[in-house]
């Protein structure tokens, strides 16, 4: 996922400064616009709407990325 991600210029890989073995993904200004844009779709669909399709099926992964990215935009 990543990968696509870096591939269409969302994210941006740079080696962890700690720890060789590992990366630092960053979301780079159009990837945070594409988060900006695909959060307004997401808190559009009402929330009634969001709990009756919760508890019939498990979170579709497009609204789990969005809520991660989001979770990591506010911690930096």
């Amino acid at each position: 996922m990543v990968d696509r991600l870096e591939a269409a210029g969302h994210v941006a890989r740079r080696a962890h400064p700690d720890d060789r073995r590992s990366s630092v993904v960053e979301l780079t200004p159009p990837g945070a616009d594409v988060l900006a844009r695909a959060a307004e779709v997401v808190d559009a669909e009402p929330a009634r709407t969001r709990r009756r399709r919760a508890a019939r099926a498990p979170p579709r992964p497009a609204h789990t990325t969005v809520r991660r990215l989001r979770a990591a935009q506010k911690e930096h």
